[in-house]
């Protein structure tokens, strides 16, 4: 072998050397990948704040006082005299703007704070028989009811010119000669707005909690250190005294008293009997309303931030018994993002308005809604539903006999045996709207002549007027032989008088409106025979 071969025996011998070399030191590093790293900078992270303030008509500072005005101020020498209030009279704020300054979009409401104003030891005040409005632009408008009305605002932005109109009933009496309206307060509540985007949508903000009392705060609750609570169903509300345990009595309610002091209670009852017109409910709380049928005497307004009231009710019942009447011919009942809280009721013969709104409620295995009576009553009510889901019920979610009105927008039924259950029977009109919502899996399995249907309609009275209109809503997988919309009482039992019923729909539904069986209908105008 010559000197040739050698050196390259040897060489081949070193590269397949250090190939083994390589391939053990690769096995022994676990296969590593090729790595790199790079950062950036992140531009700044910002909070935005919400920042709502009540300006002058003419103005952008703010306004400490709204003061009542007179016609013809300037030429009418009688205006310079004090705004007296009267049986029939209207009167109008001075003009207002609401500015938006912060860098958030919002979404907020207006209400009159109605501390007593009495001077007979608060048992009478004009707050009680003075009715307000929101005006905006043209003082000669009619305007919204005040506890109707909700304002959107951008960014930056200022709303047009508004007033507070306030109506004295005609009803009042001679009980308010003589009682002083002064050093009201206006309040303007405000909460997010579903208007900026995130990465995904704008709905981010959508269940933007409420806007507390000043003083009231999340950590405000525990640190109540006395409450008012409800001792003994059919007493009297205590409040916890100086050495009690308070956590068997934990404040999950919160309001302000007539004085403009914050009070805590521990149950919803407490605070109505303690005239809590505003009720502020800690987030995402348990609330005992205490025993059935909580008095509703006066209107009130529930901001229930998530809280869970376990299927108990308001009563607009006021019929006799342990059942107190209110004060005034009408009254409004709002719930906001309340759970499981119920409104129940039953038509007397003294001509009572109730209006009731929900708006944003979830009811788990509780009805939303019952006013049902004899056909001789003459109580009222009008109901709306924006925004709310049922689950779970196993017979009428919202159930009414009386005259009135009810509409039902944006809701979702499931899992109902008889979401919407209509029968009207008093002898002037009933007006139902229903629309853009969702009945899923909803009906029952039950004789053919049961009432169990996702919608379900039928006149009572064969003088009454009963009137439906039923626009874009869906019905799927609905339970039983009565179709999607039942239309009268096929009952054995049953009788009903005619009734008209308009249904605008983009897809087929069921429709049982005769003795026939329920058949497809694609939205048109059904007029319901006597039978």
């Amino acid at each position: 072998m010559n000197n040739n071969q050698k050196a390259t025996k040897r060489a081949l011998l070193t590269s397949v050397m250090a190939l083994v070399m390589c391939v053990v030191m690769l096995v022994g590093t676990t296969f590593a990948w090729f790595t790199d790293t790079a950062s950036t900078g992140v531009n700044k992270i910002v909070s935005g704040n919400l920042d709502v303030d009540i300006i002058g008509e003419d103005s952008n500072e703010h306004v400490a006082t709204l003061n009542f005005t007179k016609a013809n101020a300037a030429t009418d020498a009688g205006a310079t005299e004090a705004v007296l209030w009267e049986p029939g009279c209207r009167y109008l704020t001075e003009g207002f703007r609401i500015a938006n300054k912060g860098n958030l979009a919002l979404k907020w409401k207006a209400q009159v704070n109605k501390g007593t104003t009495a001077s007979n030891e608060g048992n009478f005040d004009l707050l009680d028989v003075i009715d307000f409005y929101l005006v905006k632009g043209d003082k000669n408008g009619e305007g919204t009811r005040l506890d109707e009305f909700t304002g959107n605002l951008k960014k930056d932005e200022t709303s047009g010119v508004y007033y507070i109109k306030g109506v004295m009933q005609t009803t009042a009496g001679n009980d308010y000669q003589g009682l002083e309206l002064s050093g009201i307060t206006i309040t303007v509540y405000a909460t997010q707005d579903t208007v900026e985007n995130d990465s995904f949508n704008n709905q981010y903000d959508k269940d933007a909690p409420i806007v507390y009392p000043a003083g009231v705060t999340s950590a405000s609750f525990d640190a109540a250190t006395s409450v008012y609570y409800y001792s003994t169903y059919g007493g009297a509300s205590v409040k916890t005294a100086a050495g009690e345990d308070i956590s068997s009595h934990p404040a999950v309610v919160a309001y302000v008293n007539n004085s403009n002091v914050v009070e805590y209670a521990a149950d919803l009852r407490a605070a109505l009997m303690n005239g809590a017109t505003e009720v502020f409910c800690k987030k995402d709380a348990v609330v005992s309303t205490v025993g059935s049928h909580v008095n509703v005497v006066r209107d009130v307004t529930i901001y229930a931030n998530g809280a869970d009231f376990k299927g108990g009710d308001l009563s607009i019942h006021a019929g006799g018994g342990n059942y107190v009447a209110p004060a005034n011919n009408e009254n409004t009942i709002n719930i906001y993002n309340a759970k499981n809280l119920t409104v129940w009721g039953e038509p007397q013969a003294v001509g009572r308005v109730w209006n009731v709104n929900f708006y944003d409620c979830a009811n788990d295995g509780s009805n939303f809604f019952m006013y049902r009576g004899d056909k001789d009553k003459t109580d009222t009510f009008h109901l709306t539903m924006t925004n709310c889901t049922a689950n779970g019920y196993s017979d009428s979610t919202v159930h009414a006999t009386a005259d009135g009105s009810i509409v039902i927008k944006n809701c979702t039924f499931t899992n109902n045996c008889a979401p919407v259950n209509i029968a009207h029977k008093q002898s002037g009109t009933l007006t139902v709207t229903v629309e853009d919502s969702k009945f899923v899996n909803c009906g029952k399995v039950n004789p053919a002549n049961d009432y169990f249907a996702p919608a379900r309609f039928v006149n009572n009275s064969n003088v009454g007027t009963l009137n439906v209109t039923l626009k874009n809503n869906t019905f799927t997988d609905t339970i039983g032989t009565n179709g999607d919309i039942l239309l009268g009482d096929y009952r054995a039992t049953g009788k009903s008088f005619a009734f008209t019923t308009n249904i605008t729909t983009d897809h087929p539904v069921m429709v049982k409106s005769s003795v026939d069986a329920a058949s497809s209908y694609s939205g048109g105008t059904i007029n319901v025979a006597n039978h």
